[in-house]
């Protein structure tokens, strides 16, 4: 079990970023939030070395490999799992977003330095969209607009959205 609690430190500030107007905005959490992986032992064997964590937990990197032990891997597959800030709309919630994606930027562009072989898979909640139709009201957020959306770092480093090809 991998667990990527962000700190109660980092949860007390987010919550207080959530009263920034005065009020606390409904569905405001309470307590650590962050990342959890669970794998299997087997799955464990192939990870190389250990997470690491960026953004206040917001973030996660795992390396696996193929070979039985990581001397005898012929490739690596990147795991990078993010949770998205939710409706940054205060300075404080919006530069943890702006945090988030350049911390993204900088996981990904060092993969992509590390070799031509390696694998990426990026899972996560982003909390952004790149198209209205994906959000209830089909209309699409400031957010989702801004430069530092966590959808258009990953179409920078070339990922696509499964997404896209099942709908």
């Amino acid at each position: 079990l991998e667990c990527c609690p962000a700190s109660n430190m980092g949860s007390a500030i987010t919550e207080e970023w959530n009263k920034d107007d005065g009020d606390v905005k409904q569905g405001t959490r309470t307590g650590p939030a962050g990342i959890v992986v669970v794998m299997s032992k087997e799955l464990k064997r192939h990870r190389r070395g250990r997470a690491t964590t960026k953004a206040c937990g917001r973030l996660m990197h795992m390396v696996f490999g193929n070979g039985a032990t990581e001397s005898q891997d012929t490739e690596k597959i990147h795991y990078v799992i993010v949770y998205g800030v939710s409706n940054p709309s205060n300075k404080h919630k919006k530069r943890l977003a702006e945090t988030v994606s350049l911390e993204l930027d900088g996981i990904l562009t060092k993969i992509r330095r590390g070799g031509d072989n390696d694998k990426i898979v990026v899972c996560g909640d982003i909390n952004t969209v790149k198209r209205g139709a994906d959000r209830r009201t089909k209309e699409m957020r400031t957010d989702d607009k801004t430069g530092s959306a966590p959808w258009k770092v990953l179409e920078t480093h070339g990922l696509v959205d499964v997404m896209d090809s099942i709908c």
